[in-house]
């Protein structure tokens, strides 16, 4: 049997980067961020492999953005 792969929710990547979800689809749909929508529609709902969460993570810290994209959001 092959091995699920393992993803995260809309919700679980906005509590991990400590953003909104308009924030994170904003990422999706710039092409900050890869995701995967499952419902067929423009927001989703969107899941997140976690070699994408990765890939994210490695690409903000060469930019040295931090992940940031608005200084006033929280």
């Amino acid at each position: 049997m092959p091995e699920l792969e393992a993803t995260y929710t809309i919700d679980q990547v906005t509590l991990r980067y400590h953003r909104t979800v308009d924030t994170v689809r904003r990422w999706v749909r710039i092409g900050r961020m890869t995701a995967i929508n499952t419902g067929g529609g423009r927001f989703g709902p969107y899941v997140f492999r976690k070699e994408d969460i990765d890939r994210f993570d490695v690409a903000a810290e060469r930019c040295g953005t931090d992940k940031e994209d608005n200084p006033h959001e929280k």
